[in-house]
């Protein structure tokens, strides 16, 4: 049997793993704050079933000045109710993301258009840029989902605001 035990003491980290023990100096640790990661917006159709796709894609990745083109295809289902249930993918050229089945209510309506907000857990896959890493990278992250639907026009005018974890200065 396999036990791990880790404790803190005055600045070392002792780790016990099945009888081996690794003592390591321990530094003042860095908070893990959430930082932008991507901001996604676009337009395009949606049909009766609710899915959608962008025919006008941008994203702004980390933080960066340039602004790259994407694509977007998403589901959402109730259009017109309280509250969508939608998911959706995403793809530029540092990466993509998906998030799985997230409830976002009304929070405006004005017939023929109504406006959607919802937050929940998303991943992002991109290629790693760490030192001594090669090849892509999953992590976990977090999506602000806005979309504006059109029921005239069928249309959908969306962003997503995606935010990870960072211990990075």
């Amino acid at each position: 049997m396999l036990a791990a035990v880790r404790t803190l003491r005055s600045g070392l980290l002792v780790a016990g793993l099945g009888g081996a023990i690794a003592v390591a100096s321990a530094g003042p640790a860095m908070a893990a704050k959430t930082v932008m990661s991507d901001a996604v917006s676009f337009k395009g159709p949606v049909n009766a079933a609710g899915e959608y796709a962008a025919s006008s894609c941008k994203v702004k990745s980390d933080g960066e000045k340039t602004v790259f083109p994407c694509s977007v295809a998403g589901r959402a289902l109730g259009i017109g109710g309280p509250t969508i249930e939608v998911t959706s993918t995403w793809a530029g050229p540092d990466g993509e993301g998906f998030f799985p089945p997230l409830a976002a209510p009304l929070v405006a309506s004005k017939p023929p258009v109504t406006t959607y907000t919802g937050t929940g857990p998303c991943v992002e896959r991109e290629e790693s840029d760490l030192p001594g890493t090669a090849g892509p990278v999953e992590y976990p992250c977090t999506v602000t989902v806005k979309l504006t639907f059109n029921s005239v026009k069928a249309t959908v005018t969306g962003t997503y605001t995606v935010r990870e974890e960072s211990t990075q200065p």
